[in-house]
């Protein structure tokens, strides 16, 4: 069974008018790390743990990937909403949510729609190419558990794992799909935009273009750069994309929408060159699809999408001996491998079809409409913390006198410490560059505060501690006599302990243009680790058995645990009488 030892409270739906107005709520935001469904279903249980009646004080919600996905249906979703801060038992919750996404995606798979094909890889590449796709086959399935039809055609995974919360999310704009969940705080979904990206089969590429006046950091290295753009919803729908100020409106110079059908008769010598003409396109639609923003956030395949990112996994490949020097001669021929579609689109403000792919027809009528695509916001920030406390800072500067005696209170949910060391003095300092998530690409400075980050174990109080299956994939089974036995024959689980953590204490930002965060301002930081084991607790969890056992037996009780550990963490904080740890 699932844990029920959780706190409960009254559900209810927060509206604009169970608050005090804008002019006298102190800013208190929570920001949500990337991290899938770990992550998404433990913003679950920190729901339940601030509980009904402390939401509607909460002014912003911040969110990364899988913090997105959790942000975007408390506030979007009546029915989520209410779940995750009602009386059910939050490891319930947890399983049904899981079940209503599984049989959504059997539902697809076994229609026959075409983003749960997988990729069309096998079939559709000239004999040539296939032998490079293997490394890349091994490279998707570093983010999942079970390797299709999890990556592909992300924008439309996502919309099918999204539907059974938010109904009409294949359709919905942000500027004209209201609220229906939480409706009193800021919803903030981070992106982030590399420099080049292939739109389509067709290796139609588009290249972003900045005007960097101002910059203080090396021209190359901005150019090269992936760029961090957050999405911000405010309570009265006025939503807006924040960048840096000195980046201005971002274009990108992209080929033709259309190539031109070219009749090539025998015999008449050699085919003529397609005219690909340039133009310039917006890269941040003023009116997004809400998809756009949810799947963009999440999009962690997405940097195969990018020519020197997917040339450098060959190479590493072909270092590696996983295939040889000749089978990669027509790499360049080969490209993009039908990779494109692992970052979601960035679409037309006038694209007038829904974002439907359930066959080939509307998955290249998508694409050839592409005027840029994302990655996933944990390239430019994994917990969505800096674009939050930016947002939070502006919203204190627009209220003079409000913020002048309390700190800004902000709440990071994260995994480990990777989640949080970036913000603090003794990283890449503010205002440079440095390596991104990935080696092939570098990324702003993430640096929010003028203290070193707290490295000492003594500084973590544990806040709550539970069981998990330590198991291995290809090679678990539940334990003998258990009734899921069946799912994982030949195998053995050994279950472990694991901890979670806290930091609690006082900060001052220090100033990032990046993120548009100035000096001086002082923020009364909490932050919690889950630490939980990546193996352990896999980032996406596949349909069928597989899945719903990852559901029952590690995303249930882990979410539990952090909603009954963290409960009364959070309620000495928000009453101004939590000790900041040593």
């Amino acid at each position: 069974d699932t844990p029920t030892d959780t706190p409960t409270d009254t559900p209810t739906t927060a509206t604009p008018t169970d608050t005090p107005t804008d002019s006298k709520r102190l800013p208190l935001g929570v920001a949500v790390r990337g991290g899938g469904y770990r992550t998404m279903t433990q913003g679950m249980g920190f729901a339940r743990a601030i509980g009904a009646s402390n939401w509607p004080a909460v002014t912003h919600v911040g969110g990364t990937s899988g913090g997105c996905w959790f942000g975007s249906q408390l506030v979007y979703s009546k029915d989520f909403y209410e779940s995750v801060v009602g009386s059910e038992p939050i490891g319930d919750v947890v399983v049904s949510w899981g079940t209503a996404v599984d049989e959504a995606q059997t539902a697809a798979i076994q229609d026959g729609a075409y983003w749960a094909q997988g990729p069309s890889w096998r079939k559709d590449l000239i004999w040539y190419c296939r032998a490079v796709v293997t490394p890349i086959d091994k490279f998707l399935k570093k983010f999942t558990v079970h390797g299709l039809p999890v990556v592909p055609y992300w924008i439309a995974y996502i919309g099918n794992m999204m539907g059974p919360a938010i109904d009409d999310i294949n359709s919905a704009r942000v500027a004209t799909r209201g609220p229906e969940g939480l409706q009193t705080a800021t919803l903030v979904c981070q992106l982030a935009v590399p420099p080049k990206v292939y739109l389509d089969s067709k290796q139609r590429e588009a290249t972003r273009l900045v005007d960097y006046s101002g910059i203080t950091a090396k021209q190359r290295e901005v150019d090269e750069a992936v760029l961090p753009a957050a999405y911000v919803v405010p309570r009265d729908g006025s939503s807006y994309w924040l960048t840096s100020d000195f980046l201005g409106p971002m274009t990108a110079m992209v080929p033709s929408d259309i190539l031109e059908d070219v009749e090539i008769l025998a015999g008449n010598g050699p085919a003529p060159k397609l005219d690909l003409k340039n133009h310039t396109k917006p890269v941040l639609s003023a009116d997004p699809f809400l998809l756009e923003v949810i799947a963009g956030s999440s999009a962690a395949g997405g940097l195969l999408a990018v020519e020197s990112i997917t040339t450098e996994i060959i190479e590493d490949a072909v270092y590696a001996g996983l295939i040889k020097r000749e089978e990669a001669t027509f790499l360049e021929d080969c490209m993009p491998l039908d990779l494109e579609s692992v970052a979601p689109p960035s679409l037309p403000e006038d694209f007038p079809n829904d974002l439907v792919m359930d066959t080939k027809a509307q998955a290249d009528h998508v694409a050839g409409n592409a005027s840029y695509r994302f990655l996933d916001g944990a390239f430019s920030d994994h917990a969505a913390a800096a674009a939050t406390l930016s947002t939070m800072i502006t919203y204190c500067e627009a209220r003079p006198g409000l913020c002048d005696d309390e700190p800004i209170k902000l709440l990071l949910v994260g995994t480990d410490t990777n989640s949080s060391r970036a913000f603090f003095a003794g990283a890449i300092p503010a205002n440079t560059f440095g390596p991104g998530q990935y080696p092939a690409y570098q990324a702003p400075s993430r640096q929010l505060f003028d203290v070193s980050f707290p490295e000492d174990p003594a500084q973590w109080p544990v806040y709550a501690t539970v069981t998990l299956p330590e198991w291995v994939l290809n090679n678990a089974t539940a334990d003998e006599g258990d009734d899921d036995d069946a799912l994982f024959p030949g195998g053995h689980v050994e279950w472990v302990d694991v901890e979670s953590t806290y930091w609690h204490g006082e900060v001052t930002t220090v100033g990032n243009e990046w993120w548009n965060v100035p000096s001086g301002w002082k923020v009364d930081l909490l932050m919690f680790h889950s630490n939980w084991p990546g193996l352990q607790t896999p980032i996406i969890a596949p349909s069928g058995k597989i899945g719903q056992f990852i559901f029952k037996y590690i995303y249930a009780p882990l979410t539990a645990s952090q909603a009954a550990g963290a409960q009364p963490v959070i309620a000495q904080w928000l009453a101004g009488t939590l000790p900041a740890t040593p």
